[in-house]
């Protein structure tokens, strides 16, 4: 009677090198960079406008 079984092969991975090179890889790379470039600048200015703006007090903000 056979007995099933499963018996797994390494599978060896790409190398760094190839993974830069990748336009995809590149692509969305860029667009994370892009997207918390924005997050980057306004974290830091957002209390301050806040606080010419709303009137905020410092525990407010």
């Amino acid at each position: 009677v056979l007995q099933p079984g499963v018996s797994g092969e390494p599978v060896e991975g790409a190398s760094l090198r190839t993974l830069i090179k990748d336009p995809y890889i590149l692509l969305a790379a860029g667009a994370i960079s892009f997207g918390n470039v924005g997050i980057a600048m306004l974290e830091p200015s957002l209390p301050i406008w806040m606080m010419s703006t709303m009137g905020a007090s410092e525990f407010q903000t």
